[in-house]
């Protein structure tokens, strides 16, 4: 599993008072291989690096960020168009079963042998639940969306009583704007978890890869959570909500599953890894950079590419991974598997 977590800063996982906070996060950092990396370089998307493995000027992934009209925060205006195919191309062509959940840059993309629900099937662009179309290119295949259309969360389902406790901690009056953002973010978070957390437990999946997005969708709006007392605060009421979930994916994915954790910034990014064939509490050794999470998923199934620039972290598959050459973009035929036939698969 591969969860990614933009806009988490590293500081408030390395805390040693954040444990009891964040157990989960915690855990899986003693357990296996964690730290913070380089940056990723200039106006790069950091989504983008993490799922292709290259950087803007190869994969088509640019960001720059322009607020948005409706006051919902900021949307990332630049390109993005895939121009090479993610990790999870070589896996379907391997056969391996996917799923994408949510994950920036899979947008019109598609798998023979799996299911990608990209960000657009998720980002709340209507007023009410009942306006809430699914985009073109949003969800692939399509006849999966009588079982997770109604997975998705909106802004108008969320009571109150939920929102209420988010917002205690924050000193002072919290302004409409804060709460319809954060409405948002949650909504499209929980909206990604659960649909995630579905295909995990019905799919027979290979390999699940989920962007969980909330705090890098508040914008800054409630502070940064690395310059907060720890548990202090909204955004640490939503770190602690990450934390878990991530334990609900881990439990899904079962004690013999490597699971990674990608968050932070450009910047700031980190990666946590655990499982088979990581290093058990270690911090990356130097030179470790984003660019090593895509192939080391490969890694894991046995393959490598060798255009990538990044190199494998784990030790997986048997023996040295097998160099495949770079597979082909969309334009197969797509069926709908078995297993993800619904709930009773």
């Amino acid at each position: 599993m591969l969860l990614h977590l933009p806009g988490l800063p590293w500081e408030c996982l390395s805390r040693d008072d954040a444990a009891s906070w964040l157990p989960t996060l915690h855990a899986l950092i003693e357990s296996g291989s964690a730290g913070p990396l380089a940056p990723v370089g200039r106006h790069p998307l950091m989504d983008g690096v993490v799922l292709t493995g290259r950087g803007p000027a190869d994969s088509g992934l640019l960001a720059a960020m322009a607020p948005r009209p409706d006051r919902f925060g900021a949307d990332l205006a630049g390109a993005l168009h895939l121009k090479v195919p993610g990790f999870a191309r070589y896996l379907d062509d391997a056969g391996k079963r996917c799923a994408l959940v949510n994950l920036r840059g899979t947008h019109f993309d598609e798998l023979a042998r799996g299911i990608i629900a990209s960000d657009g099937f998720f980002e709340v662009r209507a007023h009410s639940y009942a306006q809430w179309g699914i985009p073109p290119g949003a969800l692939a295949p399509l006849s999966m969306a009588g079982l997770l259309a109604d997975l998705r969360v909106h802004p108008e389902d969320l009571a109150p009583s939920q929102l209420g406790p988010l917002v205690a901690g924050e000193s002072g009056s919290v302004r409409p704007e804060q709460l319809r953002m954060l409405a948002r973010a949650l909504a499209e978070t929980s909206g990604a978890h659960t649909v995630a957390t579905y295909l995990a437990e019905h799919g027979a999946l290979d390999m699940c890869a989920v962007r969980y997005p909330v705090l890098a969708g508040l914008g800054g709006m409630f502070g940064d959570p690395a310059q907060r007392e720890t548990g202090k605060g909204t955004a640490w009421a939503l770190i602690a909500l990450l934390d878990a979930f991530v334990a609900r994916m881990l439990a899904l994915g079962g004690n013999d599953a490597v699971i990674m954790i990608t968050g932070g910034n450009e910047t700031r990014p980190f990666w946590i890894a655990s499982g088979p064939g990581v290093a058990v509490d270690e911090l990356w050794p130097e030179g470790t950079s984003l660019y090593d999470v895509a192939p080391s998923m490969l890694s894991m199934f046995g393959l490598a590419d060798p255009s990538m620039p990044g190199q494998s972290r784990i030790i997986g598959g048997n023996g040295d991974p097998v160099a495949v050459a770079p597979v082909a973009l969309p334009g197969q035929v797509l069926s709908l598997p078995d297993s993800f036939a619904g709930p009773a698969a």
